[in-house]
């Protein structure tokens, strides 16, 4: 479960960093983009789902530093709270 617990630190780093960059360039192309003579990102639901993005990217990368934090502090996370896993 030890290797386990630090696989599911190391994926998660590794996939926080994709969205980083589809976000950038998702940012620079709205930005650049025009619809109805205005930026894409002018439009308030395109903000709304550049925003969505961003914060669960957030979320992704905190609970990446938690599990990492965990796995340094010795404490097992795999099935917390879970009966006969331990």
């Amino acid at each position: 479960m030890e290797a386990i617990d630090i696989a599911r630190a190391v994926v998660g780093a590794m996939c926080c960093g994709m969205p980083r960059s589809g976000l950038q360039s998702a940012l620079d192309d709205t930005a650049r983009r025009r619809v109805f003579g205005r930026p894409v990102a002018d439009f308030q639901v395109v903000r709304w789902q550049l925003a969505d993005v961003a914060t669960n990217r957030e979320a992704a990368r905190l609970l990446t530093y938690r599990a990492a934090q965990a796995i340094a502090q010795g404490e097992a996370f795999s099935g917390a709270g879970i009966e006969g896993c331990r």
